[in-house]
């Protein structure tokens, strides 16, 4: 069971959050609740004016789906075969929805057509029957709500991976092409904001021996027909894909990495984009780069497909990324945590706290878990600035038993604040809503799994 709560936008005083982000922190405008036996996994309809909310447990419960709409509003439910929380919904079109396993079951993952509400294994049985395990690695839908990815399978009496690409129609008809044996692993990404895709991929150690090569580039079209394929001598470590070329670096023993481009002609172009050391986020019109460590404030650059240079904006780093993503009005949405200990009345951390102190009295402390959600404009504005209730426990310092026999100071609760202590995930419906699921921890009564949605 579930209930809905509504709630109006409100106002926060917490200082820290306005000061690091130049706005007051909203609270959600309505929440779901389920119980602590469910998983949540979820993904934004076609249109974006609705979640798909897919609810599983570890008993033998049969997974559930249910429609929401922005109000919170349950529009559609229904019941999904199969049980245990490794399914995750992706919206293929109005009518259509694929359940993508996180287990290697080659049968797990499944097709829903909505209009009817009928569900079916998303792959022939003449194709899942002669393999021991599918692991799907990546996908992307395309606009008429085709499904392609990227899996690696076993087949059945063979000990070793075989890379598939594989294409599921909207229709409901599947095709795919299994790599050549020599094909060790590949990664598959989108040609920039193309129809087309780019394989990179490794060759087996005695395939490079026998032919001295150890990596190649595919480019492909949207049917994963192979338009342009450049053999390598050394190992390419694909970092990014564009309208009409890779990038990234050859990886050379004791030597630092060698960033380069790799054009469909097979050129290889040099870095002189400072991409390096940056990680990328692709949106529909736009792509971002951020530094790929960030201990302090955040650098978001953005560009064109043509590589052009938009401009850069510097968001205050909050805590450790839970999630990052691009929304469809190529916007920023940004969730992260910060776990927090700290010893009241003594201006020290727990690091540094002397254990040897507790004979001297009792020493009281803290530990909070805080959960933050923003989105910024490409231009950098912060529009969305969410914080969730955090969870908080009080107590007195005591010595703790380590695995290895060892003792440490360590913080014994004895009084709890229910808040948001994990987060299963965010959806960024747009600059101005998202929708976020996580776990409520409530020590006093009973732990539940709930939504959030939050609006500005």
């Amino acid at each position: 069971m579930n209930k809905i709560i509504k709630r109006g936008l409100i106002y926060s005083g917490l200082a820290t959050i306005a000061l690091a982000c130049g706005a007051a922190a909203l609270t959600p405008a309505w929440e779901r609740h389920y119980d602590h036996h469910t998983t949540i996994t979820m993904t934004p309809s076609i249109d974006h004016q609705s979640v798909y909310v897919l609810q599983s447990t570890a008993s033998d419960h049969p997974n559930h789906l249910e429609q929401i709409d922005l109000s919170g509003n349950v529009t559609r439910t229904f019941e999904v075969p199969g049980v245990g929380s490794t399914l995750k919904p992706i919206a293929l079109s109005e009518r259509t929805l694929f359940l993508k396993s996180a287990s290697p079951i080659a049968t797990a993952s499944m097709y829903i057509d909505l209009e009817s509400s009928t569900t079916r294994p998303a792959f022939p049985a003449e194709f899942t029957s002669s393999l021991q395990s599918l692991n799907i690695k990546s996908t992307f839908v395309q606009d008429d709500g085709d499904l392609v990815f990227h899996a690696a399978a076993i087949y059945r009496d063979e000990y070793r991976e075989t890379q598939l690409l594989g294409h599921l129609h909207e229709s409901g008809s599947f095709t795919y092409t299994a790599l050549p044996e020599q094909v060790a692993s590949i990664s598959f990404i989108r040609m920039g904001n193309t129809t087309g895709y780019i394989t990179r991929g490794t060759y087996r150690a005695d395939y490079t021996e026998s032919s001295g090569l150890r990596s190649f580039i595919q480019f492909l079209d949207a049917d994963l027909n192979t338009t342009t394929e450049i053999n390598l001598s050394q190992l390419f470590i694909m970092k990014a894909g564009f309208n009409d070329r890779a990038y990234g670096y050859f990886s050379n023993r004791g030597q630092s990495p060698t960033y380069v481009f790799i054009d469909i002609d097979g050129n290889e172009l040099p870095d002189h984009s400072s991409f390096s050391n940056r990680e990328f986020l692709n949106g529909e019109r736009y792509f971002y780069t951020y530094p790929a460590h960030a201990y302090a404030d955040m650098e978001f650059c953005r560009h064109d497909y043509t590589l052009q240079l938009i401009n850069c904006f510097t968001i205050p780093t909050l805590g450790t990324i839970a999630m990052l993503d691009v929304t469809t009005d190529d916007s920023i949405g940004i969730s992260q945590y910060r776990t927090g200990e700290q010893i009241l009345g003594l201006n020290i951390s727990f690091a540094e706290f002397d254990g040897s102190l507790l004979g001297s009295g009792n020493f009281p402390g803290i530990y909070d878990i805080r959960y933050y959600h923003r989105t910024y404009s490409p231009q950098g504005k912060l529009i969305l600035n969410g914080r969730a209730e955090p969870y908080i426990e009080k107590g007195n310092m005591k010595w703790c038993d380590g695995w290895h026999g060892e003792s440490y100071p360590c913080l014994a609760p004895d009084t709890y604040t229910a808040g948001v202590c994990n987060l299963y995930g965010a959806t960024y419906l747009n600059q101005s809503q998202l929708i976020s699921a996580q776990r409520w921890c409530d020590p006093n009564t009973e732990n539940t799994t709930q939504i959030s949605m939050w609006q500005q």
